[in-house]
């Protein structure tokens, strides 16, 4: 029985040592304590430390297993979790030459746009000024309304981070941007992908 207890502790997997020392013993007398002891040692194991011999290594090693304990970390955490980059903004009717101004001014490519109230219409990516710089010569003629990307999804405070994930594979974009769960028509800053992996890193250092 201590043979089997110790293998389901140290590697994590019962069936495995079970079978084992089954193997060995050829005995079907010993089939239950079997059972018995590798599933309390694996119960043991894990409440004492989540990884076995085999992962403890990879862990050190910098390399995460377990796809579901992940999933969890990202489902209890939310945007409100993350350290948001402060908006810059830049109106509808605004030439896009302020709009490379601001680009170079505060060092990003992904400004939020506003219509004349102040409500939000959208988003001008990196891509989008990529593409304005192929025609210098076109930028003092053009305005902010013609660069912008109205059907970017939006994002709440309240969303947890397997949502924004989903959001940011279905949109090349580098950031979204973020409202009060009360008022979806003001930023209240910028998610990016680099900032919402740091947040996710830090939690699961934790663990």
């Amino acid at each position: 029985m201590g043979m089997a207890a110790v293998l389901a502790g140290t590697t994590h997997a019962p069936l495995t040592a079970i079978l084992i020392v089954y193997e060995l013993t050829q005995s079907y007398q010993v089939i239950l304590p079997l059972m018995f002891a590798a599933v309390v040692s694996t119960v043991v194991a894990r409440s004492l430390n989540r990884n076995s011999i085999y992962t403890s290594r990879l862990r050190d090693m910098g390399i995460r297993v377990g796809v579901m304990s992940d999933l969890t970390i990202l489902r209890r955490l939310t945007v409100s979790d993350v350290s948001l980059r402060e908006p810059v903004v830049v109106a509808e009717e605004d030439s896009a030459q302020k709009l490379m101004d601001l680009s170079e001014e505060h060092s990003t490519s992904d400004i939020i746009v506003v219509d004349q109230h102040g409500i939000y219409a959208g988003m001008v990516t990196s891509d989008d000024l990529k593409s304005a710089l192929i025609h210098r010569e076109a930028i003092p003629l053009l305005q902010v309304h013609e660069l912008e990307r109205s059907n970017l999804p939006t994002i709440t405070t309240d969303d947890t981070l397997d949502t924004v994930i989903e959001k940011f594979s279905h949109n090349d974009v580098e950031s979204l941007p973020v409202f009060d769960a009360q008022d979806i028509e003001h930023p209240v800053g910028v998610i990016t992908r680099k900032r919402l992996m740091q947040a996710y890193q830090v939690e699961l250092d934790r663990e």
